[in-house]
């Protein structure tokens, strides 16, 4: 498998859901940076938002025809890089998909030029490995690993 298998779309209106769903995940929860459940209030508020953000860019990435995960950039224009995050779906976690996901979006970065960041829990070993295999290097600060794309 490699990533010229996954498509990826920007995500649209119709998508507000299905990320809350994803995102509310209790297994995404808890390896999410923010592991508190969302309320769907803020997360509308939010994902509205971010649809118009010309700062925030969220892709969402197809393998044999089905949503299997979103990939989001926030770019930091003060700071000179953008940070990277991932959410798989739960169905398609523990597919080998994710690090192709990753690897389709890194093609597909708007932000070219700019500095990529992660921030993840050092316990979420699949993230970790998804984002080595993609060419980020780790280091912990205080309780979570702060990583960049070299």
């Amino acid at each position: 498998m490699n990533d010229e298998a996954i498509d990826l779309r920007s995500a649209v209106s119709s998508d507000e859901l299905l990320l809350f769903q994803w995102r509310n995940d209790e297994t995404t929860r808890l390896a999410s940076v923010c592991s508190d459940p969302i309320k769907l209030s803020d997360h509308r508020s939010w994902f509205r938002k971010s649809l118009t953000n010309p700062h925030r860019l969220i892709q969402i990435g197809h393998y044999s025809g089905e949503n299997i995960g979103m990939v989001r950039f926030d770019h930091f224009p003060e700071e000179a890089r953008a940070e990277v995050s991932i959410i798989m779906a739960p169905q398609f976690r523990g597919k080998k998909l994710a690090a192709c996901l990753l690897a389709a979006a890194l093609k597909n970065n708007p932000f070219v030029g700019i500095r990529l960041t992660a921030t993840i829990r050092p316990t979420n070993i699949a993230s970790i490995k998804t984002f080595e295999k993609n060419g980020f290097q780790f280091w912990r600060e205080n309780c979570f690993l702060k990583g960049e794309y070299l």
